[in-house]
Parts: structure tokens; sequence; C-alpha cells
């Protein structure tokens, strides 16, 4: 089973079986930001204002309900166009609000790079500051690209 790879580091895109959903096709800056959000908060229902406040971080909208629902539908195209039958992205209803789902071996690349934070101060420990190199390399080269960087 290949993974899908999700960036919300430098540009937000999802890759998957030699297909790239990149930036433009999301549903423009608050599109990215709704899906950057749920991506960093998958393991938890999002709830409609939590997700109005992450989105319209200035104030919300007079139909923010109605915006809010347009745009999740509109994401949930682009995570079909993302997804295969062995590897899946849905945003879900959940309790009222939303829950973001990715199938087993989904790969993200924040957390790629808080994984090689932990190998790579486990080699550290262990004394072994070759290996350390490696992993510690991949969580900096992440670390330096701007978070929702593309066009925020």
């Amino acid at each position: 089973m290949l993974a899908v790879r999700v960036y919300v580091t430098g540009r937000i895109c999802i890759e998957y079986c030699g297909r790239l959903v990149d930036e433009p096709q999301f549903p423009g800056r608050q599109g990215r930001l709704l899906f950057a959000y749920a991506v960093c908060h998958r393991n938890r229902p999002l709830t409609r204002a939590e997700l109005a406040d992450a989105i319209w971080q200035q104030g919300l909208p007079q139909a923010w309900e109605s915006a809010l629902s347009a745009l999740v539908s509109k994401l949930r195209g682009v995570l079909k166009e993302a997804s295969a039958p062995d590897a899946e992205l849905t945003m879900a209803g959940a309790m009222g609000g939303y829950l973001l789902r990715a199938s087993h071996g989904t790969l993200i690349d924040r957390d790629l790079a808080a994984e090689a934070v932990d190998q790579a101060e486990a080699f550290l420990r262990a004394g072994d500051h070759r290996a350390a190199w490696a992993p510690a390399n991949i969580a900096a080269i992440t670390a330096r690209q701007p978070f929702l960087g593309g066009r925020g």
C-alpha cells in the first residue's frame, strides 16, 4: 500500500501515487487554513465554532455557518481527489462538528519532523553523534519551512 503524504509546512499539498494536489486546488486561503488546522488536530472531533475561530481569526462573518459548510464541502472534494480506496483522507461529520480521518500510513511532514527529533535525541543519549545527524537534519529542514508558508 502506498502512503499519502501531507505537507503543512512550506506549501500545503497532498501527494499520493504520483498525483499532487497543490495549493491552487484548495479552496483559497480559508480552505488551506481549514485543512492545516484539521490535520494538526486530526485525533479529535472539531466543533464548528472552533473551526470558524481558526479560519476567521479577525472576527466571524455574518453567515459564518453557511460559509463554513461550503468550505468543508469544497475541501471534501479536494480530499476525494487525493484519495484512493487503499489510502484515504476524509473530512467526516462528528458530534455536530468535523473530524479529519487519515488512513493508516498517512505521512504528515510535521509529524515526521517530530519523530526525527525523537530519533536524533535517542542517538545523542546513546552517544552516537553520527547517527543523530540524519534525523536531526530532516527535522531542521522541515522546521525551516514556514507553517502555511505558500500563501497562508
